[in-house]
């Protein structure tokens, strides 16, 4: 029998430290790989992040993607609204494609990230927490620090852009994120014992 082609994935890359960090592991690996960047049209500096991204792809020489959202900043929840026309993008580009799965770089800070969001919006108690494995999204990195990452992303001389709306605090999961779990993590190393306490 001829020997399998290796499986088809799109990349999610937003240009961030945590998406080239993928994009650069999984091209260590035997899959092939489609990169998709979403422009969510909600900074001038998007723009470049976009070019950013592309570049980076033809570098590699891999197929690239690429869509400008429109409408984000008028929803009700810019999160969610963004969120949304995100994953409508990379799914549309997975059956374009046929591909076998779209990658993310959610890490193990996004996950107590999500998982103290779900509690203080409300969220049942076992859908508190992102799956590595769900369904046609892949999330290799969950239980790997922020910290680990930018440690290995650095000591591969890695170039990445910095989103500066990660800092603006009227977004809830920045708030979580610079405020909340900093201050969590006096008192305990909830990175370990949230997850290890709520999905399990």
């Amino acid at each position: 029998m001829p020997d399998e082609q290796p499986r088809k994935l799109v990349v999610a890359v937003s240009g961030g430290v945590d998406s080239m960090f993928l994009l650069d592991f999984l091209t260590r690996c035997d899959v092939q790989l489609h990169v998709a960047h979403v422009n969510h049209n909600l900074r001038p500096e998007a723009v470049q992040e976009q070019q950013f991204v592309q570049a980076t792809a033809e570098r590699l020489g891999l197929p690239f993607s690429t869509i400008t959202c429109h409408g984000i900043a008028e929803a009700d929840s810019i999160e969610a609204e963004a969120r949304r026309q995100r994953y409508d993008f990379l799914r549309s580009v997975k059956r374009e494609i046929q591909a076998y799965a779209i990658v993310t770089g959610h890490h193990l800070n996004d996950q107590v990230e999500t998982i103290l969001l779900r509690l203080m919006r409300g969220a049942p108690h076992d859908r508190l927490g992102m799956v590595a494995n769900n369904g046609d999204v892949l999330r290799p990195f969950l239980e790997v620090s922020k910290e680990k990452i930018l440690k290995e992303a650095t000591h591969r001389k890695l170039v990445w852009m910095e989103d500066a709306s990660n800092g603006d605090e009227d977004f809830e999961r920045n708030w979580v994120r610079h405020t909340l779990l900093p201050e969590m993590m006096k008192r305990r190393n909830v990175l370990k014992s949230i997850p290890s306490g709520l999905l399990k």
